[in-house]
């Protein structure tokens, strides 16, 4: 008997030795995900199998017709994944500056993969205020830089941030760790997409600068969350005060009984 059984990892292994369990928490979910992996398989058999595979894809059907216009994809390739930095205001010039320790993309150390090592470069644009991307492709190269045609390139030594201290690749300056948390307590600190992961059909995974397709999809998503941000607080409210009072009934219950 486990009366704190959360996911079930004790009540499973007992299980598997012909025990007859007994089991039970107060989280709901873990104790719907202990009747899910003990209980239902045991009662309902290998059918369960198929109702969990037909219903598994209809809910990724259903999220990705409904999602779709929120992660756009140029012809050919479908998005996997978007790579963001978050950014501050450097103090000297006023560039906007994205902040990342290193900017790999792709550095498995397999041998069938060092010809692929990817990452990003950041470009300054002192002019624009801003920090523009090009992507560097190539195979590894001493130590842990990508050889190009060009010459090599260490994605780490272009890095905009170390131990909490930033740096300007504009004008070289230092941003300190202090205004950088300055910043984000004051909820100033942004945000910027600098690579999109993609896949051609089965292909390997690519990467490519975010064009304003992507740009389109983020501005959708985001009015699509502001839009339902009051109705979502609503529920979870609702959700949170349900718990609550499940939560009482059983402190009460339990109370009473000792």
């Amino acid at each position: 008997m486990d009366a704190f059984a959360g996911g079930g990892s004790i009540p499973f292994e007992a299980a598997r030795y012909g025990f007859n369990v007994l089991a039970s928490d107060l989280n709901p979910v873990a104790v719907v995900t202990m009747k899910a992996a003990m209980e239902y398989p045991l009662k309902f058999g290998p059918d369960l199998q198929q109702d969990i595979d037909k219903w598994v894809k209809w809910v990724g059907d259903e999220a990705e017709k409904r999602l779709a216009e929120f992660f756009p994809s140029l012809p050919g390739e479908t998005v996997q994944n978007y790579l963001w930095a978050h950014t501050v205001v450097c103090p000297q010039c006023q560039s906007v500056v994205p902040l990342s320790p290193n900017w790999w993309l792709y550095k498995r150390p397999e041998k069938q993969n060092l010809h692929k090592w990817c990452a990003v470069k950041p470009i300054p644009n002192p002019e624009n205020k801003r920090v523009d991307f090009e992507v560097v492709r190539g195979k590894k190269g001493k130590g842990i830089a990508i050889q190009t045609a060009e010459g090599e390139y260490d994605p780490e030594t272009t890095a905009t941030i170390s131990r909490g201290v930033g740096k300007c690749p504009n004008c070289g300056s230092v941003i300190e760790n202090d205004l950088i948390y300055e910043q984000g307590r004051a909820d100033v600190m942004g945000h910027q997409l600098y690579a999109v992961a993609y896949r051609r059909g089965e292909g390997n995974l690519e990467f490519r600068l975010p064009q304003s397709i992507d740009d389109d999809g983020f501005d959708k998503a985001k009015t699509s969350f502001n839009k339902h941000l009051h109705y979502w607080s609503f529920r979870f409210c609702q959700m949170f005060q349900f718990l609550t009072d499940i939560n009482l009934l059983k402190e009460a219950l339990f109370c009473s009984q000792v």
